[in-house]
C-alpha cells in the first residue's frame, strides 16, 4: 500500500531526479572501485600494453606488443585510442586502463534510458531498461564493463548501431532518413575498428528487419547506402590495407586469428567444441544474466502478444536484433563466454520495454516484482565486482617495496608464463621512475646482492634449489629475496 503514493511522489519529481538516480546506481555497477582489482591476464593486460605503447611510440596506427609489431592481437586499435585520454591523464595503472570501457558501458546505460523515455513517454517507466543492464552480472564484469577491453566498447557500439537502424525504417519517407544509414555504416565502421568482424554481428538482424519490413529494396535504392559503402571502405578495409602496408604480414595475421580463427575452432581457446546453445546456457549455469533470464522469455512472449505501438515495434525490433547477434555467435566454433557482451544491452531493451510496457497496463504495484528482480542481481554485482579475487599481487607487494627500505632496489622479476601481468606492473614500475628487470631463474645474471621478486609459489621452489636467500618481504603468491649465494 505504501509502493502507490511513493511512486506518485517519484513521477511528479522532475527530470534531473531520475538522471541523478540513473548515475547514483550507474556509480555503484561500473565506477565505485574500478581499480581495486589488480589488472587481469591475458587481455586486459596485454592490451594495457599495447595502449602504453602506442602512447610511448606515438604510433597511433600500429600496435606493439613489448617493443614488436603485435601479431596476436590484430583487432584494429579504436578500443586503444578510446583507452589513451584515460592512461595519459591518470597513468598506466588500472584506473586509467579501464575507465573506457566502464564510460562506455555508462554511455550505453545512457542510450537505453533516452530510448526509454522516447517510446515509453514516462521518466519512471524508462528507468527499467538501463536498471536490468546495470544488474546484468555478465555485463558488469571481468571482460567487459570493468576492464580495459573492448567488449564493452563493442556492446555500446552494436546498441547504437541498432538503434540508428531502426529510427531509418520508421522515417524512411522523410527527407532526411538517409543520415541514418549513414550513421549506421560509420557505426559499423567502429565496431569493426574495435573488434575486427565482430562489429558486424548484429548485421543479419538489421538484415533480416529490413526484408520483414520492406526496406530492404528502398536502402539499395537510397543514396545513404551507397555513401555509407564508401564510410566503410574508407576506415575499415583502407585500414586494413595501410596497416598492412606498415606491418607486412598482418593481413595474414588477421586471417589466421579473425576470419579463419574465432570462427572455427581454436583448442588452446576450447577445448571442447562447444554446443550451439553456450551462451544461452552460461546465462543461467554461469549466472551470467542471474534473475533476468527468467524474466527473458516472459518478455519475448509479452511483447509479440500486445497490442500495436511503438514500444511493441521496437521491442520486436530487438528480437530481430538479438536473434541475429545470437546466431553469429551460436555458429563461430570459437565461444569464450564474455564474447555475449553485445547482447546485454540488446537483452534489457527488450525486459525493459515488456517491464515498463507490463507496469503500465497494469497495477503499478507490479513494479515490485521488478524491484525484487533488480536489488539482489544489484547486490551481487557490488559484492562481487568490486571486491575481486585478486590474480596476483604483485602490484601490492612491488608498492610495498617502493615505499620502503628497499624503494631504489634494481629488483628481477621472475616470469616464465605466457601472460602479461608481470609485464604490466614492470611497466608501472619503470614508468614511476624505479629499476626491474623481467627474466627467469636460471639468468646467469642472477649473483650474490641480487635482489629478486618471484611471481608464483611454485617459483619458489626453483630459487630455493639454486641460491641461498634472504627473505625481505611475502605478499600471498610474490616473495621478494636477497640472493646471499648459490649453491
Amino acid at each position: 500500500m505504501l509502493l502507490l503514493p511513493l511512486m506518485n511522489i517519484i513521477h511528479r519529481s522532475n527530470g534531473l531526479f531520475y538522471w541523478l538516480l540513473l548515475l547514483l546506481i550507474s556509480y555503484f555497477s561500473l565506477f565505485h572501485k574500478l581499480d581495486s582489482a589488480p589488472f587481469y591476464m591475458w587481455d586486459e593486460s596485454w592490451y594495457a600494453l599495447n595502449a602504453q605503447e602506442m602512447l610511448e611510440k606515438g604510433n597511433f596506427l600500429e600496435v606493439f606488443l613489448l617493443g614488436k609489431p603485435d601479431f596476436g592481437n590484430t583487432k584494429p586499435p579504436f578500443a586503444l585510442w578510446c583507452m589513451l585520454p584515460f592512461i595519459k591523464l591518470f597513468g598506466f595503472n588500472e584506473l586509467g586502463v579501464r575507465l573506457a570501457s566502464a564510460i562506455f558501458a555508462l554511455f550505453s546505460t545512457i542510450l537505453l534510458y533516452l530510448v526509454g523515455l522516447k517510446v515509453l513517454k514516462d521518466k519512471l517507466y524508462a528507468l527499467a531498461l538501463p536498471l536490468v543492464l546495470l544488474s546484468s552480472t555478465g555485463f558488469v564484469s571481468q571482460h567487459i564493463a570493468r576492464s580495459g577491453d573492448t567488449d564493452s566498447i563493442l556492446a555500446f557500439l552494436i546498441l547504437a548501431q541498432s538503434l540508428t537502424f531502426y529510427t531509418f525504417t520508421t522515417r524512411a519517407n522523410q527527407p532526411k532518413a538517409q543520415w541514418y544509414l549513414v550513421a549506421t555504416a560509420l557505426l559499423l565502421s567502429l565496431g569493426c575498428l574495435t573488434k575486427g568482424i565482430a562489429g558486424l554481428l548484429v548485421l543479419p538482424g538489421l538484415i533480416a528487419w529490413a526484408i520483414y519490413t520492406r526496406h530492404f529494396i528502398p536502402i539499395l535504392k537510397g543514396w545513404g547506402f551507397y555513401a555509407g559503402a564508401i564510410i566503410f571502405i574508407l576506415l575499415v578495409l583502407g585500414y586494413y590495407w595501410y596497416r598492412n602496408l606498415l606491418t607486412p604480414g598482418y593481413i595474414d595475421a588477421v586471417i589466421k586469428f579473425e576470419l579463419g580463427g574465432r570462427l572455427e575452432q581454436q583448442t588452446y581457446l576450447n577445448e571442447d567444441k562447444l554446443p550451439f546453445y553456450y551462451y544461452y546456457k552460461a546465462f543461467i549455469t554461469e549466472n551470467r544474466l542471474m534473475n533476468w533470464i527468467y524474466a527473458l522469455p516472459i518478455a519475448i512472449i509479452y511483447l509479440i502478444k500486445s497490442e500495436q505501438s511503438s514500444v511493441k515495434k521496437l521491442g520486436l525490433f530487438m528480437l530481430f536484433a538479438m536473434a541475429g547477434t545470437s546466431t553469429l555467435l551460436c555458429l563461430s566454433s570459437t565461444k569464450l563466454y564474455w564474447y555475449d557482451a553485445s547482447l546485454y544491452p540488446i537483452i534489457a531493451c527488450i525486459i525493459g520495454l515488456a517491464a515498463a510496457l507490463f507496469i503500465a497496463n497494469n497495477k503499478p504495484t507490479f513494479s515490485l516484482l521488478f524491484i525484487l528482480l533488480f536489488l539482489p542481481a544489484y547486490q551481487y554485482i557490488i559484492k562481487n565486482n568490486v571486491y575481486t579475487n585478486m590474480h596476483t599481487s604483485l602490484g601490492n607487494i612491488l608498492k610495498e617495496i617502493r615505499q620502503g627500505d628497499h624503494k631504489n632496489d634494481s629488483i628481477y622479476i621472475l616470469h616464465s608464463d605466457v601472460t602479461f601481468i608481470v609485464n604490466c606492473y614492470a611497466k608501472k614500475d619503470a614508468l614511476l621512475g624505479f629499476n626491474n628487470t623481467i627474466t627467469n631463474h636460471e639468468d646467469s645474471i642472477l649473483t650474490s646482492g641480487k635482489y629478486i621478486l618471484t611471481t608464483k609459489k611454485e617459483r619458489d621452489i626453483d630459487v630455493n634449489n639454486l641460491f641461498v636467500l634472504e627473505t625481505i618481504a611475502r605478499k600471498e603468491d610474490c616473495a621478494y629475496y636477497k640472493i646471499i649465494a648459490k649453491k
